[in-house]
């Protein structure tokens, strides 16, 4: 995806291993998510999000529910 894209917010949730944003319209509708894992790309080159959907869910969830870790 385009980083440059235009957004109205975004959520960002970071773990020890992954960091997840969630880019939103107006609507507060999903545009996009960006999943980086530190463990294997630390500068975050790589978005892994399509291929890693169960660990978005998972993180998103975090974003619901407020989890501090």
């Amino acid at each position: 995806h385009d980083r440059l894209q235009e957004y109205e917010k975004c959520q960002t949730v970071r773990t020890v291993r992954y960091r997840l944003n969630t880019y939103y319209d107006e609507n507060e509708h999903v545009l996009y998510h960006e999943l980086f894992d530190y463990d294997v790309d630390p500068y975050e080159r790589t978005n892994y999000a399509g291929q890693f959907p169960e660990i978005v869910k998972e993180l998103e969830h975090m974003y619901v529910n407020e989890v501090i870790i």
